[in-house]
C-alpha cells in the first residue's frame, strides 16, 4: 500500500518515509479576554496561532534514493532557514524548518525528528493578519471599544475630544463643548 507522498521544498518523502505517526496541523485562536466586574466578558479576536507541525519518522534508500543524502538536504533546509513549501494531500503550508534531528542508523535507513514552523496558510480565510495602516487599525479598534460600552450600558461621548481640546490639558480651551449621551 502505497501511503500518501509528503513534500517539503525540492524533497519528496514516499513509502515507508513518509511520518510514522499522523501529521498535526490546525492550531489556536489567540484571544484577549477582559472580564469585567458583573461576570461581563469581552473577548479581542487576534487572529489565528498555527501550532508547530511535528514529523517525525524514518528515511529509507529504497523510497527516497539515498537516505543520508536526503536527510543533508533536509538539514540544509533548516540552516539556510529559507522557507519551503510543506504539502501532503490536500494540505499545503508555507513553513521554516525550526529542528531536524536526524540520527545515523544505517547508510539506507536514517531515522529523524522534525518540528516546523508554519509562517503562511493559504487555506486560511483571507485577511486575517490585521492589515491596514495604523490609522484604519485604531479607529477599527475605537469603534470596537465604543460598540462594547454602549451594549454594557456605559455612557460614551457623542464625539470624542480632539487632541487638543480643555479634556486633555491645552494651554487653550476647545470651543466646542462635549455631549454626553446617558
Amino acid at each position: 500500500m502505497e501511503l500518501f507522498p509528503v513534500q517539503i521544498g525540492q524533497f519528496t518523502a514516499r513509502g515507508g518515509s513518509v511520518p510514522d505517526k499522523n501529521i498535526n496541523f490546525g492550531g489556536a485562536q489567540r484571544l484577549g479576554v477582559h472580564q469585567l466586574p458583573g461576570g461581563v466578558r469581552i473577548v479581542d479576536v487576534m487572529g489565528p496561532s498555527d501550532d508547530d507541525i511535528h514529523w517525525k519518522g524514518t528515511l529509507y534508500s529504497d523510497d527516497v534514493g539515498d537516505a543520508v543524502a536526503a536527510a543533508l538536504e533536509i538539514d540544509q533546509m533548516r540552516q539556510t532557514g529559507t522557507p519551503v513549501t510543506l504539502s501532503w494531500d490536500v494540505l499545503s503550508y508555507t513553513v521554516v524548518i525550526a529542528h531536524f534531528k536526524p540520527e545515523f542508523e544505517f547508510v539506507s535507513r536514517v531515522p529523524f525528528e522534525m518540528v516546523i514552523k508554519v509562517i503562511d496558510d493559504p487555506q486560511s480565510p483571507a485577511d486575517q493578519n490585521g492589515t491596514g495602516d495604523l490609522d484604519t487599525l485604531v479607529a477599527g479598534d475605537m469603534t470596537n471599544t465604543l460598540n462594547s460600552a454602549t451594549q454594557l450600558n456605559m455612557t460614551v461621548p457623542s464625539a470624542m475630544p480632539s487632541p487638543f481640546s480643555a479634556s486633555f490639558g491645552s494651554a487653550q480651551p476647545a470651543n466646542q463643548a462635549i455631549t454626553w449621551n446617558g
